[in-house]
């Protein structure tokens, strides 16, 4: 959405002074700067806590694409020109742990201005003309929008940028001795490739290098595609159904047991032969007489 002369910008738009792509590579400008003769591992820490405060102050002023330089500037110092300096590997686990909660601070306001500078505002004039051909300024829009988007890639490739480091809470992170910080925001130290003279590689304006491509590289430098995590299978055997129907209510748990263990039970051929009541021992005996012929 363009802002035509007089018009101010609401407060969810950005306005922006430069291209993204100068802004890049004002921000990698660090990896190519040697320093100060004097200048060591602290001065460039310095320099990116005063780049990480000076966006700060640029944020509180409304200007969110030149704060969005100075945090992906901070982050590139941070990310990529520390670990190939000297004297890296002496840091004290206390001066890690800081370093990484100012990465941890630039990336949350780097997620902040994403979709902010890829959908900002240019300034009224810095619009085409409208005299020219729609298809020019559709080609010329295209090409733009190519160099931006080859731009954004190429600073998330140098500070290895990632959608969730930033959402790791450090809050209450304790300070255990020989425990990975860095391990908690993605942090690597071979982010970068060192030569023997100590300064990392910076690839070619714009070159897209996906951070996938090196995550498959094992310590020898051959490709390798990690093992895909097995999906949790479950047998369906081991589901048990603690529903109760109707019928089971009604089956007792423990089986009945007869009175006596050594009383044969066999089924009568006829019910009718059972007395209603058990007979006295005087009808006994004279079912007995009636039945023996020989008793008169």
């Amino acid at each position: 959405m363009s802002l035509l002369p007089g018009e101010t910008p609401s407060e969810n738009q950005v306005i922006i002074s430069r291209s993204l792509s100068e802004l890049v590579q004002e921000a990698v400008a660090p990896l190519k700067e040697p320093g100060p003769p004097d200048s060591d591992i602290h001065y460039w820490i310095q320099e990116a806590n005063s780049s990480v405060e000076r966006a700060k102050t640029l944020h509180a002023k409304g200007s969110k694409d030149e704060s969005f330089m100075n945090f992906a500037k901070a982050a590139v110092i941070l990310r990529a020109k520390l670990p190939g300096l000297p004297g890296y590997a002496q840091l004290s686990i206390d001066r890690k742990h800081s370093i990484a909660l100012t990465v941890y601070e630039t990336f949350s306001y780097i997620h902040q201005y994403h979709t902010d500078i890829l959908t900002r505002t240019p300034p009224y004039d810095t619009f085409p003309n409208p005299d020219i051909d729609e298809s020019q300024s559709a080609r010329q829009e295209q090409t733009e929008s190519h160099e931006e988007s080859a731009a954004w890639v190429y600073l998330n490739t140098i500070i290895n940028y990632e959608e969730g480091s930033r959402e790791k809470n450090l809050s209450g992170f304790d300070q255990i001795p020989g425990h990975s910080y860095e391990r908690h925001l993605g942090y690597e130290d071979s982010i970068l490739p060192v030569p023997s003279s100590g300064t990392p590689f910076l690839p070619p304006a714009y070159a897209i290098i996906p951070p996938l491509e090196r995550r498959l590289k094992n310590v020898d430098g051959n490709a390798s595609i990690p093992e895909e995590p097995r999906s949790p299978l479950v047998d369906p055997g081991s589901i048990k159904d603690d529903r109760k129907s109707p019928i089971s209510m009604l089956i007792p748990e423990i089986p009945p047991e007869p009175i006596s263990l050594f009383l044969d039970l066999y089924p009568l051929e006829d019910a009718h032969l059972i007395p209603d009541f058990s007979p006295s021992k005087l009808e006994f005996t004279l079912n007995e007489e009636r039945a023996d012929p020989k008793i008169v």
